[in-house]
């Protein structure tokens, strides 16, 4: 059985979140606090996607992100995969 690259497992994630409806806004955002996979939006939801990422430092890179580009009032999520 082929093992999956972490290239190959972003690609499958990201043709899945492409038909679940989700609009891909960043693919591999870093700041100083981390690494989100994906930055999408479905439904009016702001989601951050990561494969397996340590979820506090994921809320860390969302928190930053939405102070960094003022987004206010829409709601988010943040998805372990």
């Amino acid at each position: 059985m082929k093992t999956l690259t972490s290239e190959m497992k972003q690609e499958l994630l990201y043709q899945t979140l492409i038909t679940l409806g989700h609009k891909v806004l960043l693919k591999n955002y870093e700041c100083d606090f981390g690494e989100i996979d994906f930055v999408t939006k479905r439904n009016g939801t702001l989601w951050f996607i990561g494969l397996n990422r340590d979820r506090k430092k994921m809320e860390k890179v969302a928190s930053y992100y939405i102070k960094r580009y003022g987004i206010k009032d829409v709601p988010y999520e943040i998805a372990i995969l």
